[in-house]
């Protein structure tokens, strides 16, 4: 077998989402490749580092390629059709061709697979990818709908494979979406995610570069949890970046959008009048504490001599020395 030639890229690797879609077999393939350098000696040696089978190496090699994170050195990698042997949760079953063709006679199915060659921008599927359709239907029971709305929603994204629409759809039907309504659902909170970390980035000024993981994990709670808008979240940017440490604001932002959200604080004017009591509060806090303190320092204190009081032991002296009984001169 011929030598394998791999560029690994590093940068923004953490933050490529394909990392929370790729099965633990493409993950193990991408860190035996790392730790031989992008070489081996054929895709077989790879695929026995991983601890895979030579197809599934294959297909992991061609998903992170897909995905942008190795790319082929001297040349274009070839993209392989092993679809079923990628899969992490489900398997496609291997389909006889007549199987196939009948299914393919189903008019609810042969309209899916119309729809689904037109989202993809071509005129007509191969019978690999029919079969890969049409299983996703005879295998794990999702309906042409459900099958076609998960396509129309990847294509609007900009990132419809045949491979990446069955993987999704075995995916979401693993998690128990399996249904149109469903489906809905998980698209809606999806398009609602993307817009907000949109908006997000505006406030914030993040352009041009991917998300940090913490960012992401701020901006799906002040999102998802919080239910926070832009303009609550730019309040909170003012008020951090006024206090002059720009490496840490967003930490600083959480601990506020926090507090305002374990107030019950929905608006930006509910946001404004618990910002402004919390500062009347510290306020009050800081006047407490600086006067306790002038006072502790206005009161003369006994002198002490190590851990002895000279007044006390100076009276125990004359006691000693002269007795308890008053005296008179």
């Amino acid at each position: 077998m011929a030598k394998i030639d791999y560029k690994v890229t590093l940068r923004g690797l953490s933050a490529n989402p394909a990392f929370t879609e790729a099965s633990g077999e493409e993950l193990r393939t991408l860190l035996a490749l790392m730790e031989m350098d992008g070489n081996a000696e054929s895709e077989a040696a790879l695929a026995k580092a991983a601890g895979i089978s030579l197809p599934r190496c294959k297909s992991a090699l061609a998903f992170w390629t897909e995905a942008g994170v190795i790319r082929e050195d001297g040349g274009e990698p070839t993209v392989i059709e092993e679809f079923e042997e990628r899969l992490m949760r489900g398997e496609i079953d291997e389909t006889p061709a007549v199987e196939v063709a009948e299914n393919i006679r189903n008019e609810s199915l042969a309209s899916m697979i119309d729809e689904c060659a037109m989202l993809l921008g071509q005129a007509c599927l191969s019978n690999g990818d029919v079969k890969n359709l049409t299983a996703l239907n005879s295998q794990y029971g999702l309906s042409p709908e459900f099958i076609v709305t998960l396509a129309a929603h990847l294509a609007a994204k900009g990132g419809l494979t045949v491979r990446k629409l069955c993987n999704r759809a075995i995916r979401l039907a693993d998690q128990g979406c399996d249904g149109v309504e469903a489906l809905e659902e998980y698209i809606k909170n999806a398009e609602a995610g993307a817009s907000a970390e949109w908006e997000y980035r505006r406030v914030l000024g993040i352009y041009g570069r991917n998300l940090s993981k913490s960012e992401k994990e701020y901006f799906k709670k002040w999102s998802e949890e919080y239910g926070y808008s832009a303009a609550i979240i730019s309040e909170a940017y003012d008020i951090a970046i006024s206090k002059g440490d720009s490496r840490h604001y967003i930490q600083y932002m959480d601990t506020i959008l926090t507090d305002w959200h374990e107030n019950n604080c929905k608006t930006v004017s509910e946001c404004k009048a618990r910002s402004e009591a919390k500062r009347a509060e510290l306020a009050a806090e800081h006047t407490k504490k600086t006067a306790s303190t002038k006072q502790s320092k206005s009161k003369p204190e006994t002198p002490r001599y190590g851990n002895f009081d000279i007044d006390e032991a100076f009276a125990k002296a004359l006691e000693r020395s002269y007795g308890t009984e008053d005296r008179t001169d």
